[in-house]
């Protein structure tokens, strides 16, 4: 008899215990509901931004909150800040490189469009001295140039953030996303609306061009028939033909194609550039270190970001393949030509060193070197290297 009531006192609790997750549960859709519905409609991209940030300090319990959205093809941002005393203010670098920095530690480190990443280390806040300490943060993207932060602190209630509130986060932060994508794509529509008179004298000009590239063409067409018709005339005589015949015959050709490339829209390359690609120099570990290179150099590590992680040259810039180009504009688009730039990374199967070298080479960066034997080569001459799991 005793046991019963301890099997009776049992249920109660794991029934208590499920009427707590079900509530958690019920508050997290209703959440969802409520932060959709709020943000619906709004199309101002300041005041959609400012909506968000209170519901999700309030969904979470937290007393500061920051969001930053970064346009990189206008160079624009909007920063926005909820319960802190001393708000920072940015300049469009600064605000760029904590986006820049944010991505190096997401977790999970990739420019796709919609996706959302969990920042799992808080240096690049402490580094700007950032207004408070950042109990969670978020990267999110919403295109290639379109990306942004998002960090919560000061909880205002004594329990830890729980995975399931960051779960909810990143789901209404992906709804965010959306909202984001829309207000910008009405923005677009009226920018478009109002220069609608301007696109469309731009394209009154652009059909007197083809009218006028158009009776161009008829011209050319004339005069090649005329060379046709030489050219038939030669060919009936070409057994008797003269060595001064076959240079007009090539002068004429030349003629024709020169101006056909300089009247086409789509003129063809007369040299393809992988004929011209030259592979960058090999660089020994001393000349490396030389003053000739030394501090003024930019090393690169081409491997990827894991191999980077596990061990990698101090002050050395990770820059896969893969995503070269997004590395490029963020560090490497206001660096002067001539500046020296060393890159390692390789394995038997896969020479990235020589891939980013090119990648380099075609942007017009003047000495680029390849450091031969790479980390080990670097570790043997004594010269520190350092890791991002240490």
């Amino acid at each position: 008899m005793k046991e019963q009531p301890e099997q009776l006192q049992r249920i109660l609790e794991e029934a208590e215990r499920n009427r707590g997750r079900l509530d958690k549960k019920n508050f997290h859709m209703t959440s969802l509901l409520e932060t959709s519905r709020e943000l619906s409609g709004v199309n101002d991209l300041d005041k959609l931004i400012h909506t968000f940030l209170l519901s999700i300090m309030g969904t979470c319990s937290m007393g500061s909150g920051f969001i930053l959205f970064c346009d990189r093809e206008s160079k624009a941002y909007h920063a926005v800040y909820r319960g802190v005393a001393d708000e920072k203010h940015f300049s469009w670098e600064t605000a760029d490189k904590l986006v820049f920095d944010c991505f190096n530690v997401s977790k999970e480190r990739r420019i796709t469009p919609f996706t959302v990443s969990t920042i799992v280390n808080m240096k690049p806040f402490s580094a700007i001295d950032f207004p408070f300490v950042p109990v969670t943060a978020l990267f999110y993207v919403i295109e290639s140039q379109a990306l942004g932060v998002i960090a919560l602190g000061n909880p205002l209630m004594e329990n830890l953030f729980t995975e399931d509130e960051a779960a909810l986060l990143a789901t209404l932060t992906a709804g965010f996303i959306i909202h984001i994508r829309n207000a910008r794509a009405v923005s677009t529509i009226e920018r478009l609306n109002e220069n609608l008179e301007i696109r469309n004298r731009e394209l009154e000009q652009t059909i007197r061009e083809l009218t006028e590239a158009r009776k161009t063409i008829s011209a050319l067409e004339k005069f090649g028939e005329t060379i046709r018709n030489i050219i038939r005339q030669k060919s009936e005589r070409l057994s008797r033909a003269s060595r001064y015949d076959f240079i007009l015959i090539l002068l004429f050709s030349l003629t024709i194609g020169i101006l056909y490339n300089m009247n086409s829209p789509n003129g063809v390359t007369l040299v393809p550039p992988y004929v011209i690609r030259t592979d960058a120099k090999m660089i020994s570990v001393a000349e490396a270190v030389s003053p000739e290179y030394g501090e003024r150099s930019v090393i690169v590590d081409a491997r990827p970001a894991e191999f980077y992680r596990e061990e990698h040259i101090k002050s050395a810039v990770n820059m896969p393949p893969a995503i070269f180009d997004f590395i490029y504009l963020m560090k490497f688009s206001n660096l002067p030509v001539d500046t020296p730039i060393i890159i390692y990374g390789r394995n038997i199967s896969k020479h990235y060193d020589e891939e980013v070298a090119y990648k380099f080479q075609m942007r017009a960066h003047k000495t680029v070197r390849i450091l031969d034997g790479g980390v080990s080569a670097w570790k043997k001459s004594g010269y520190e290297v350092e890791s991002d799991d240490s």
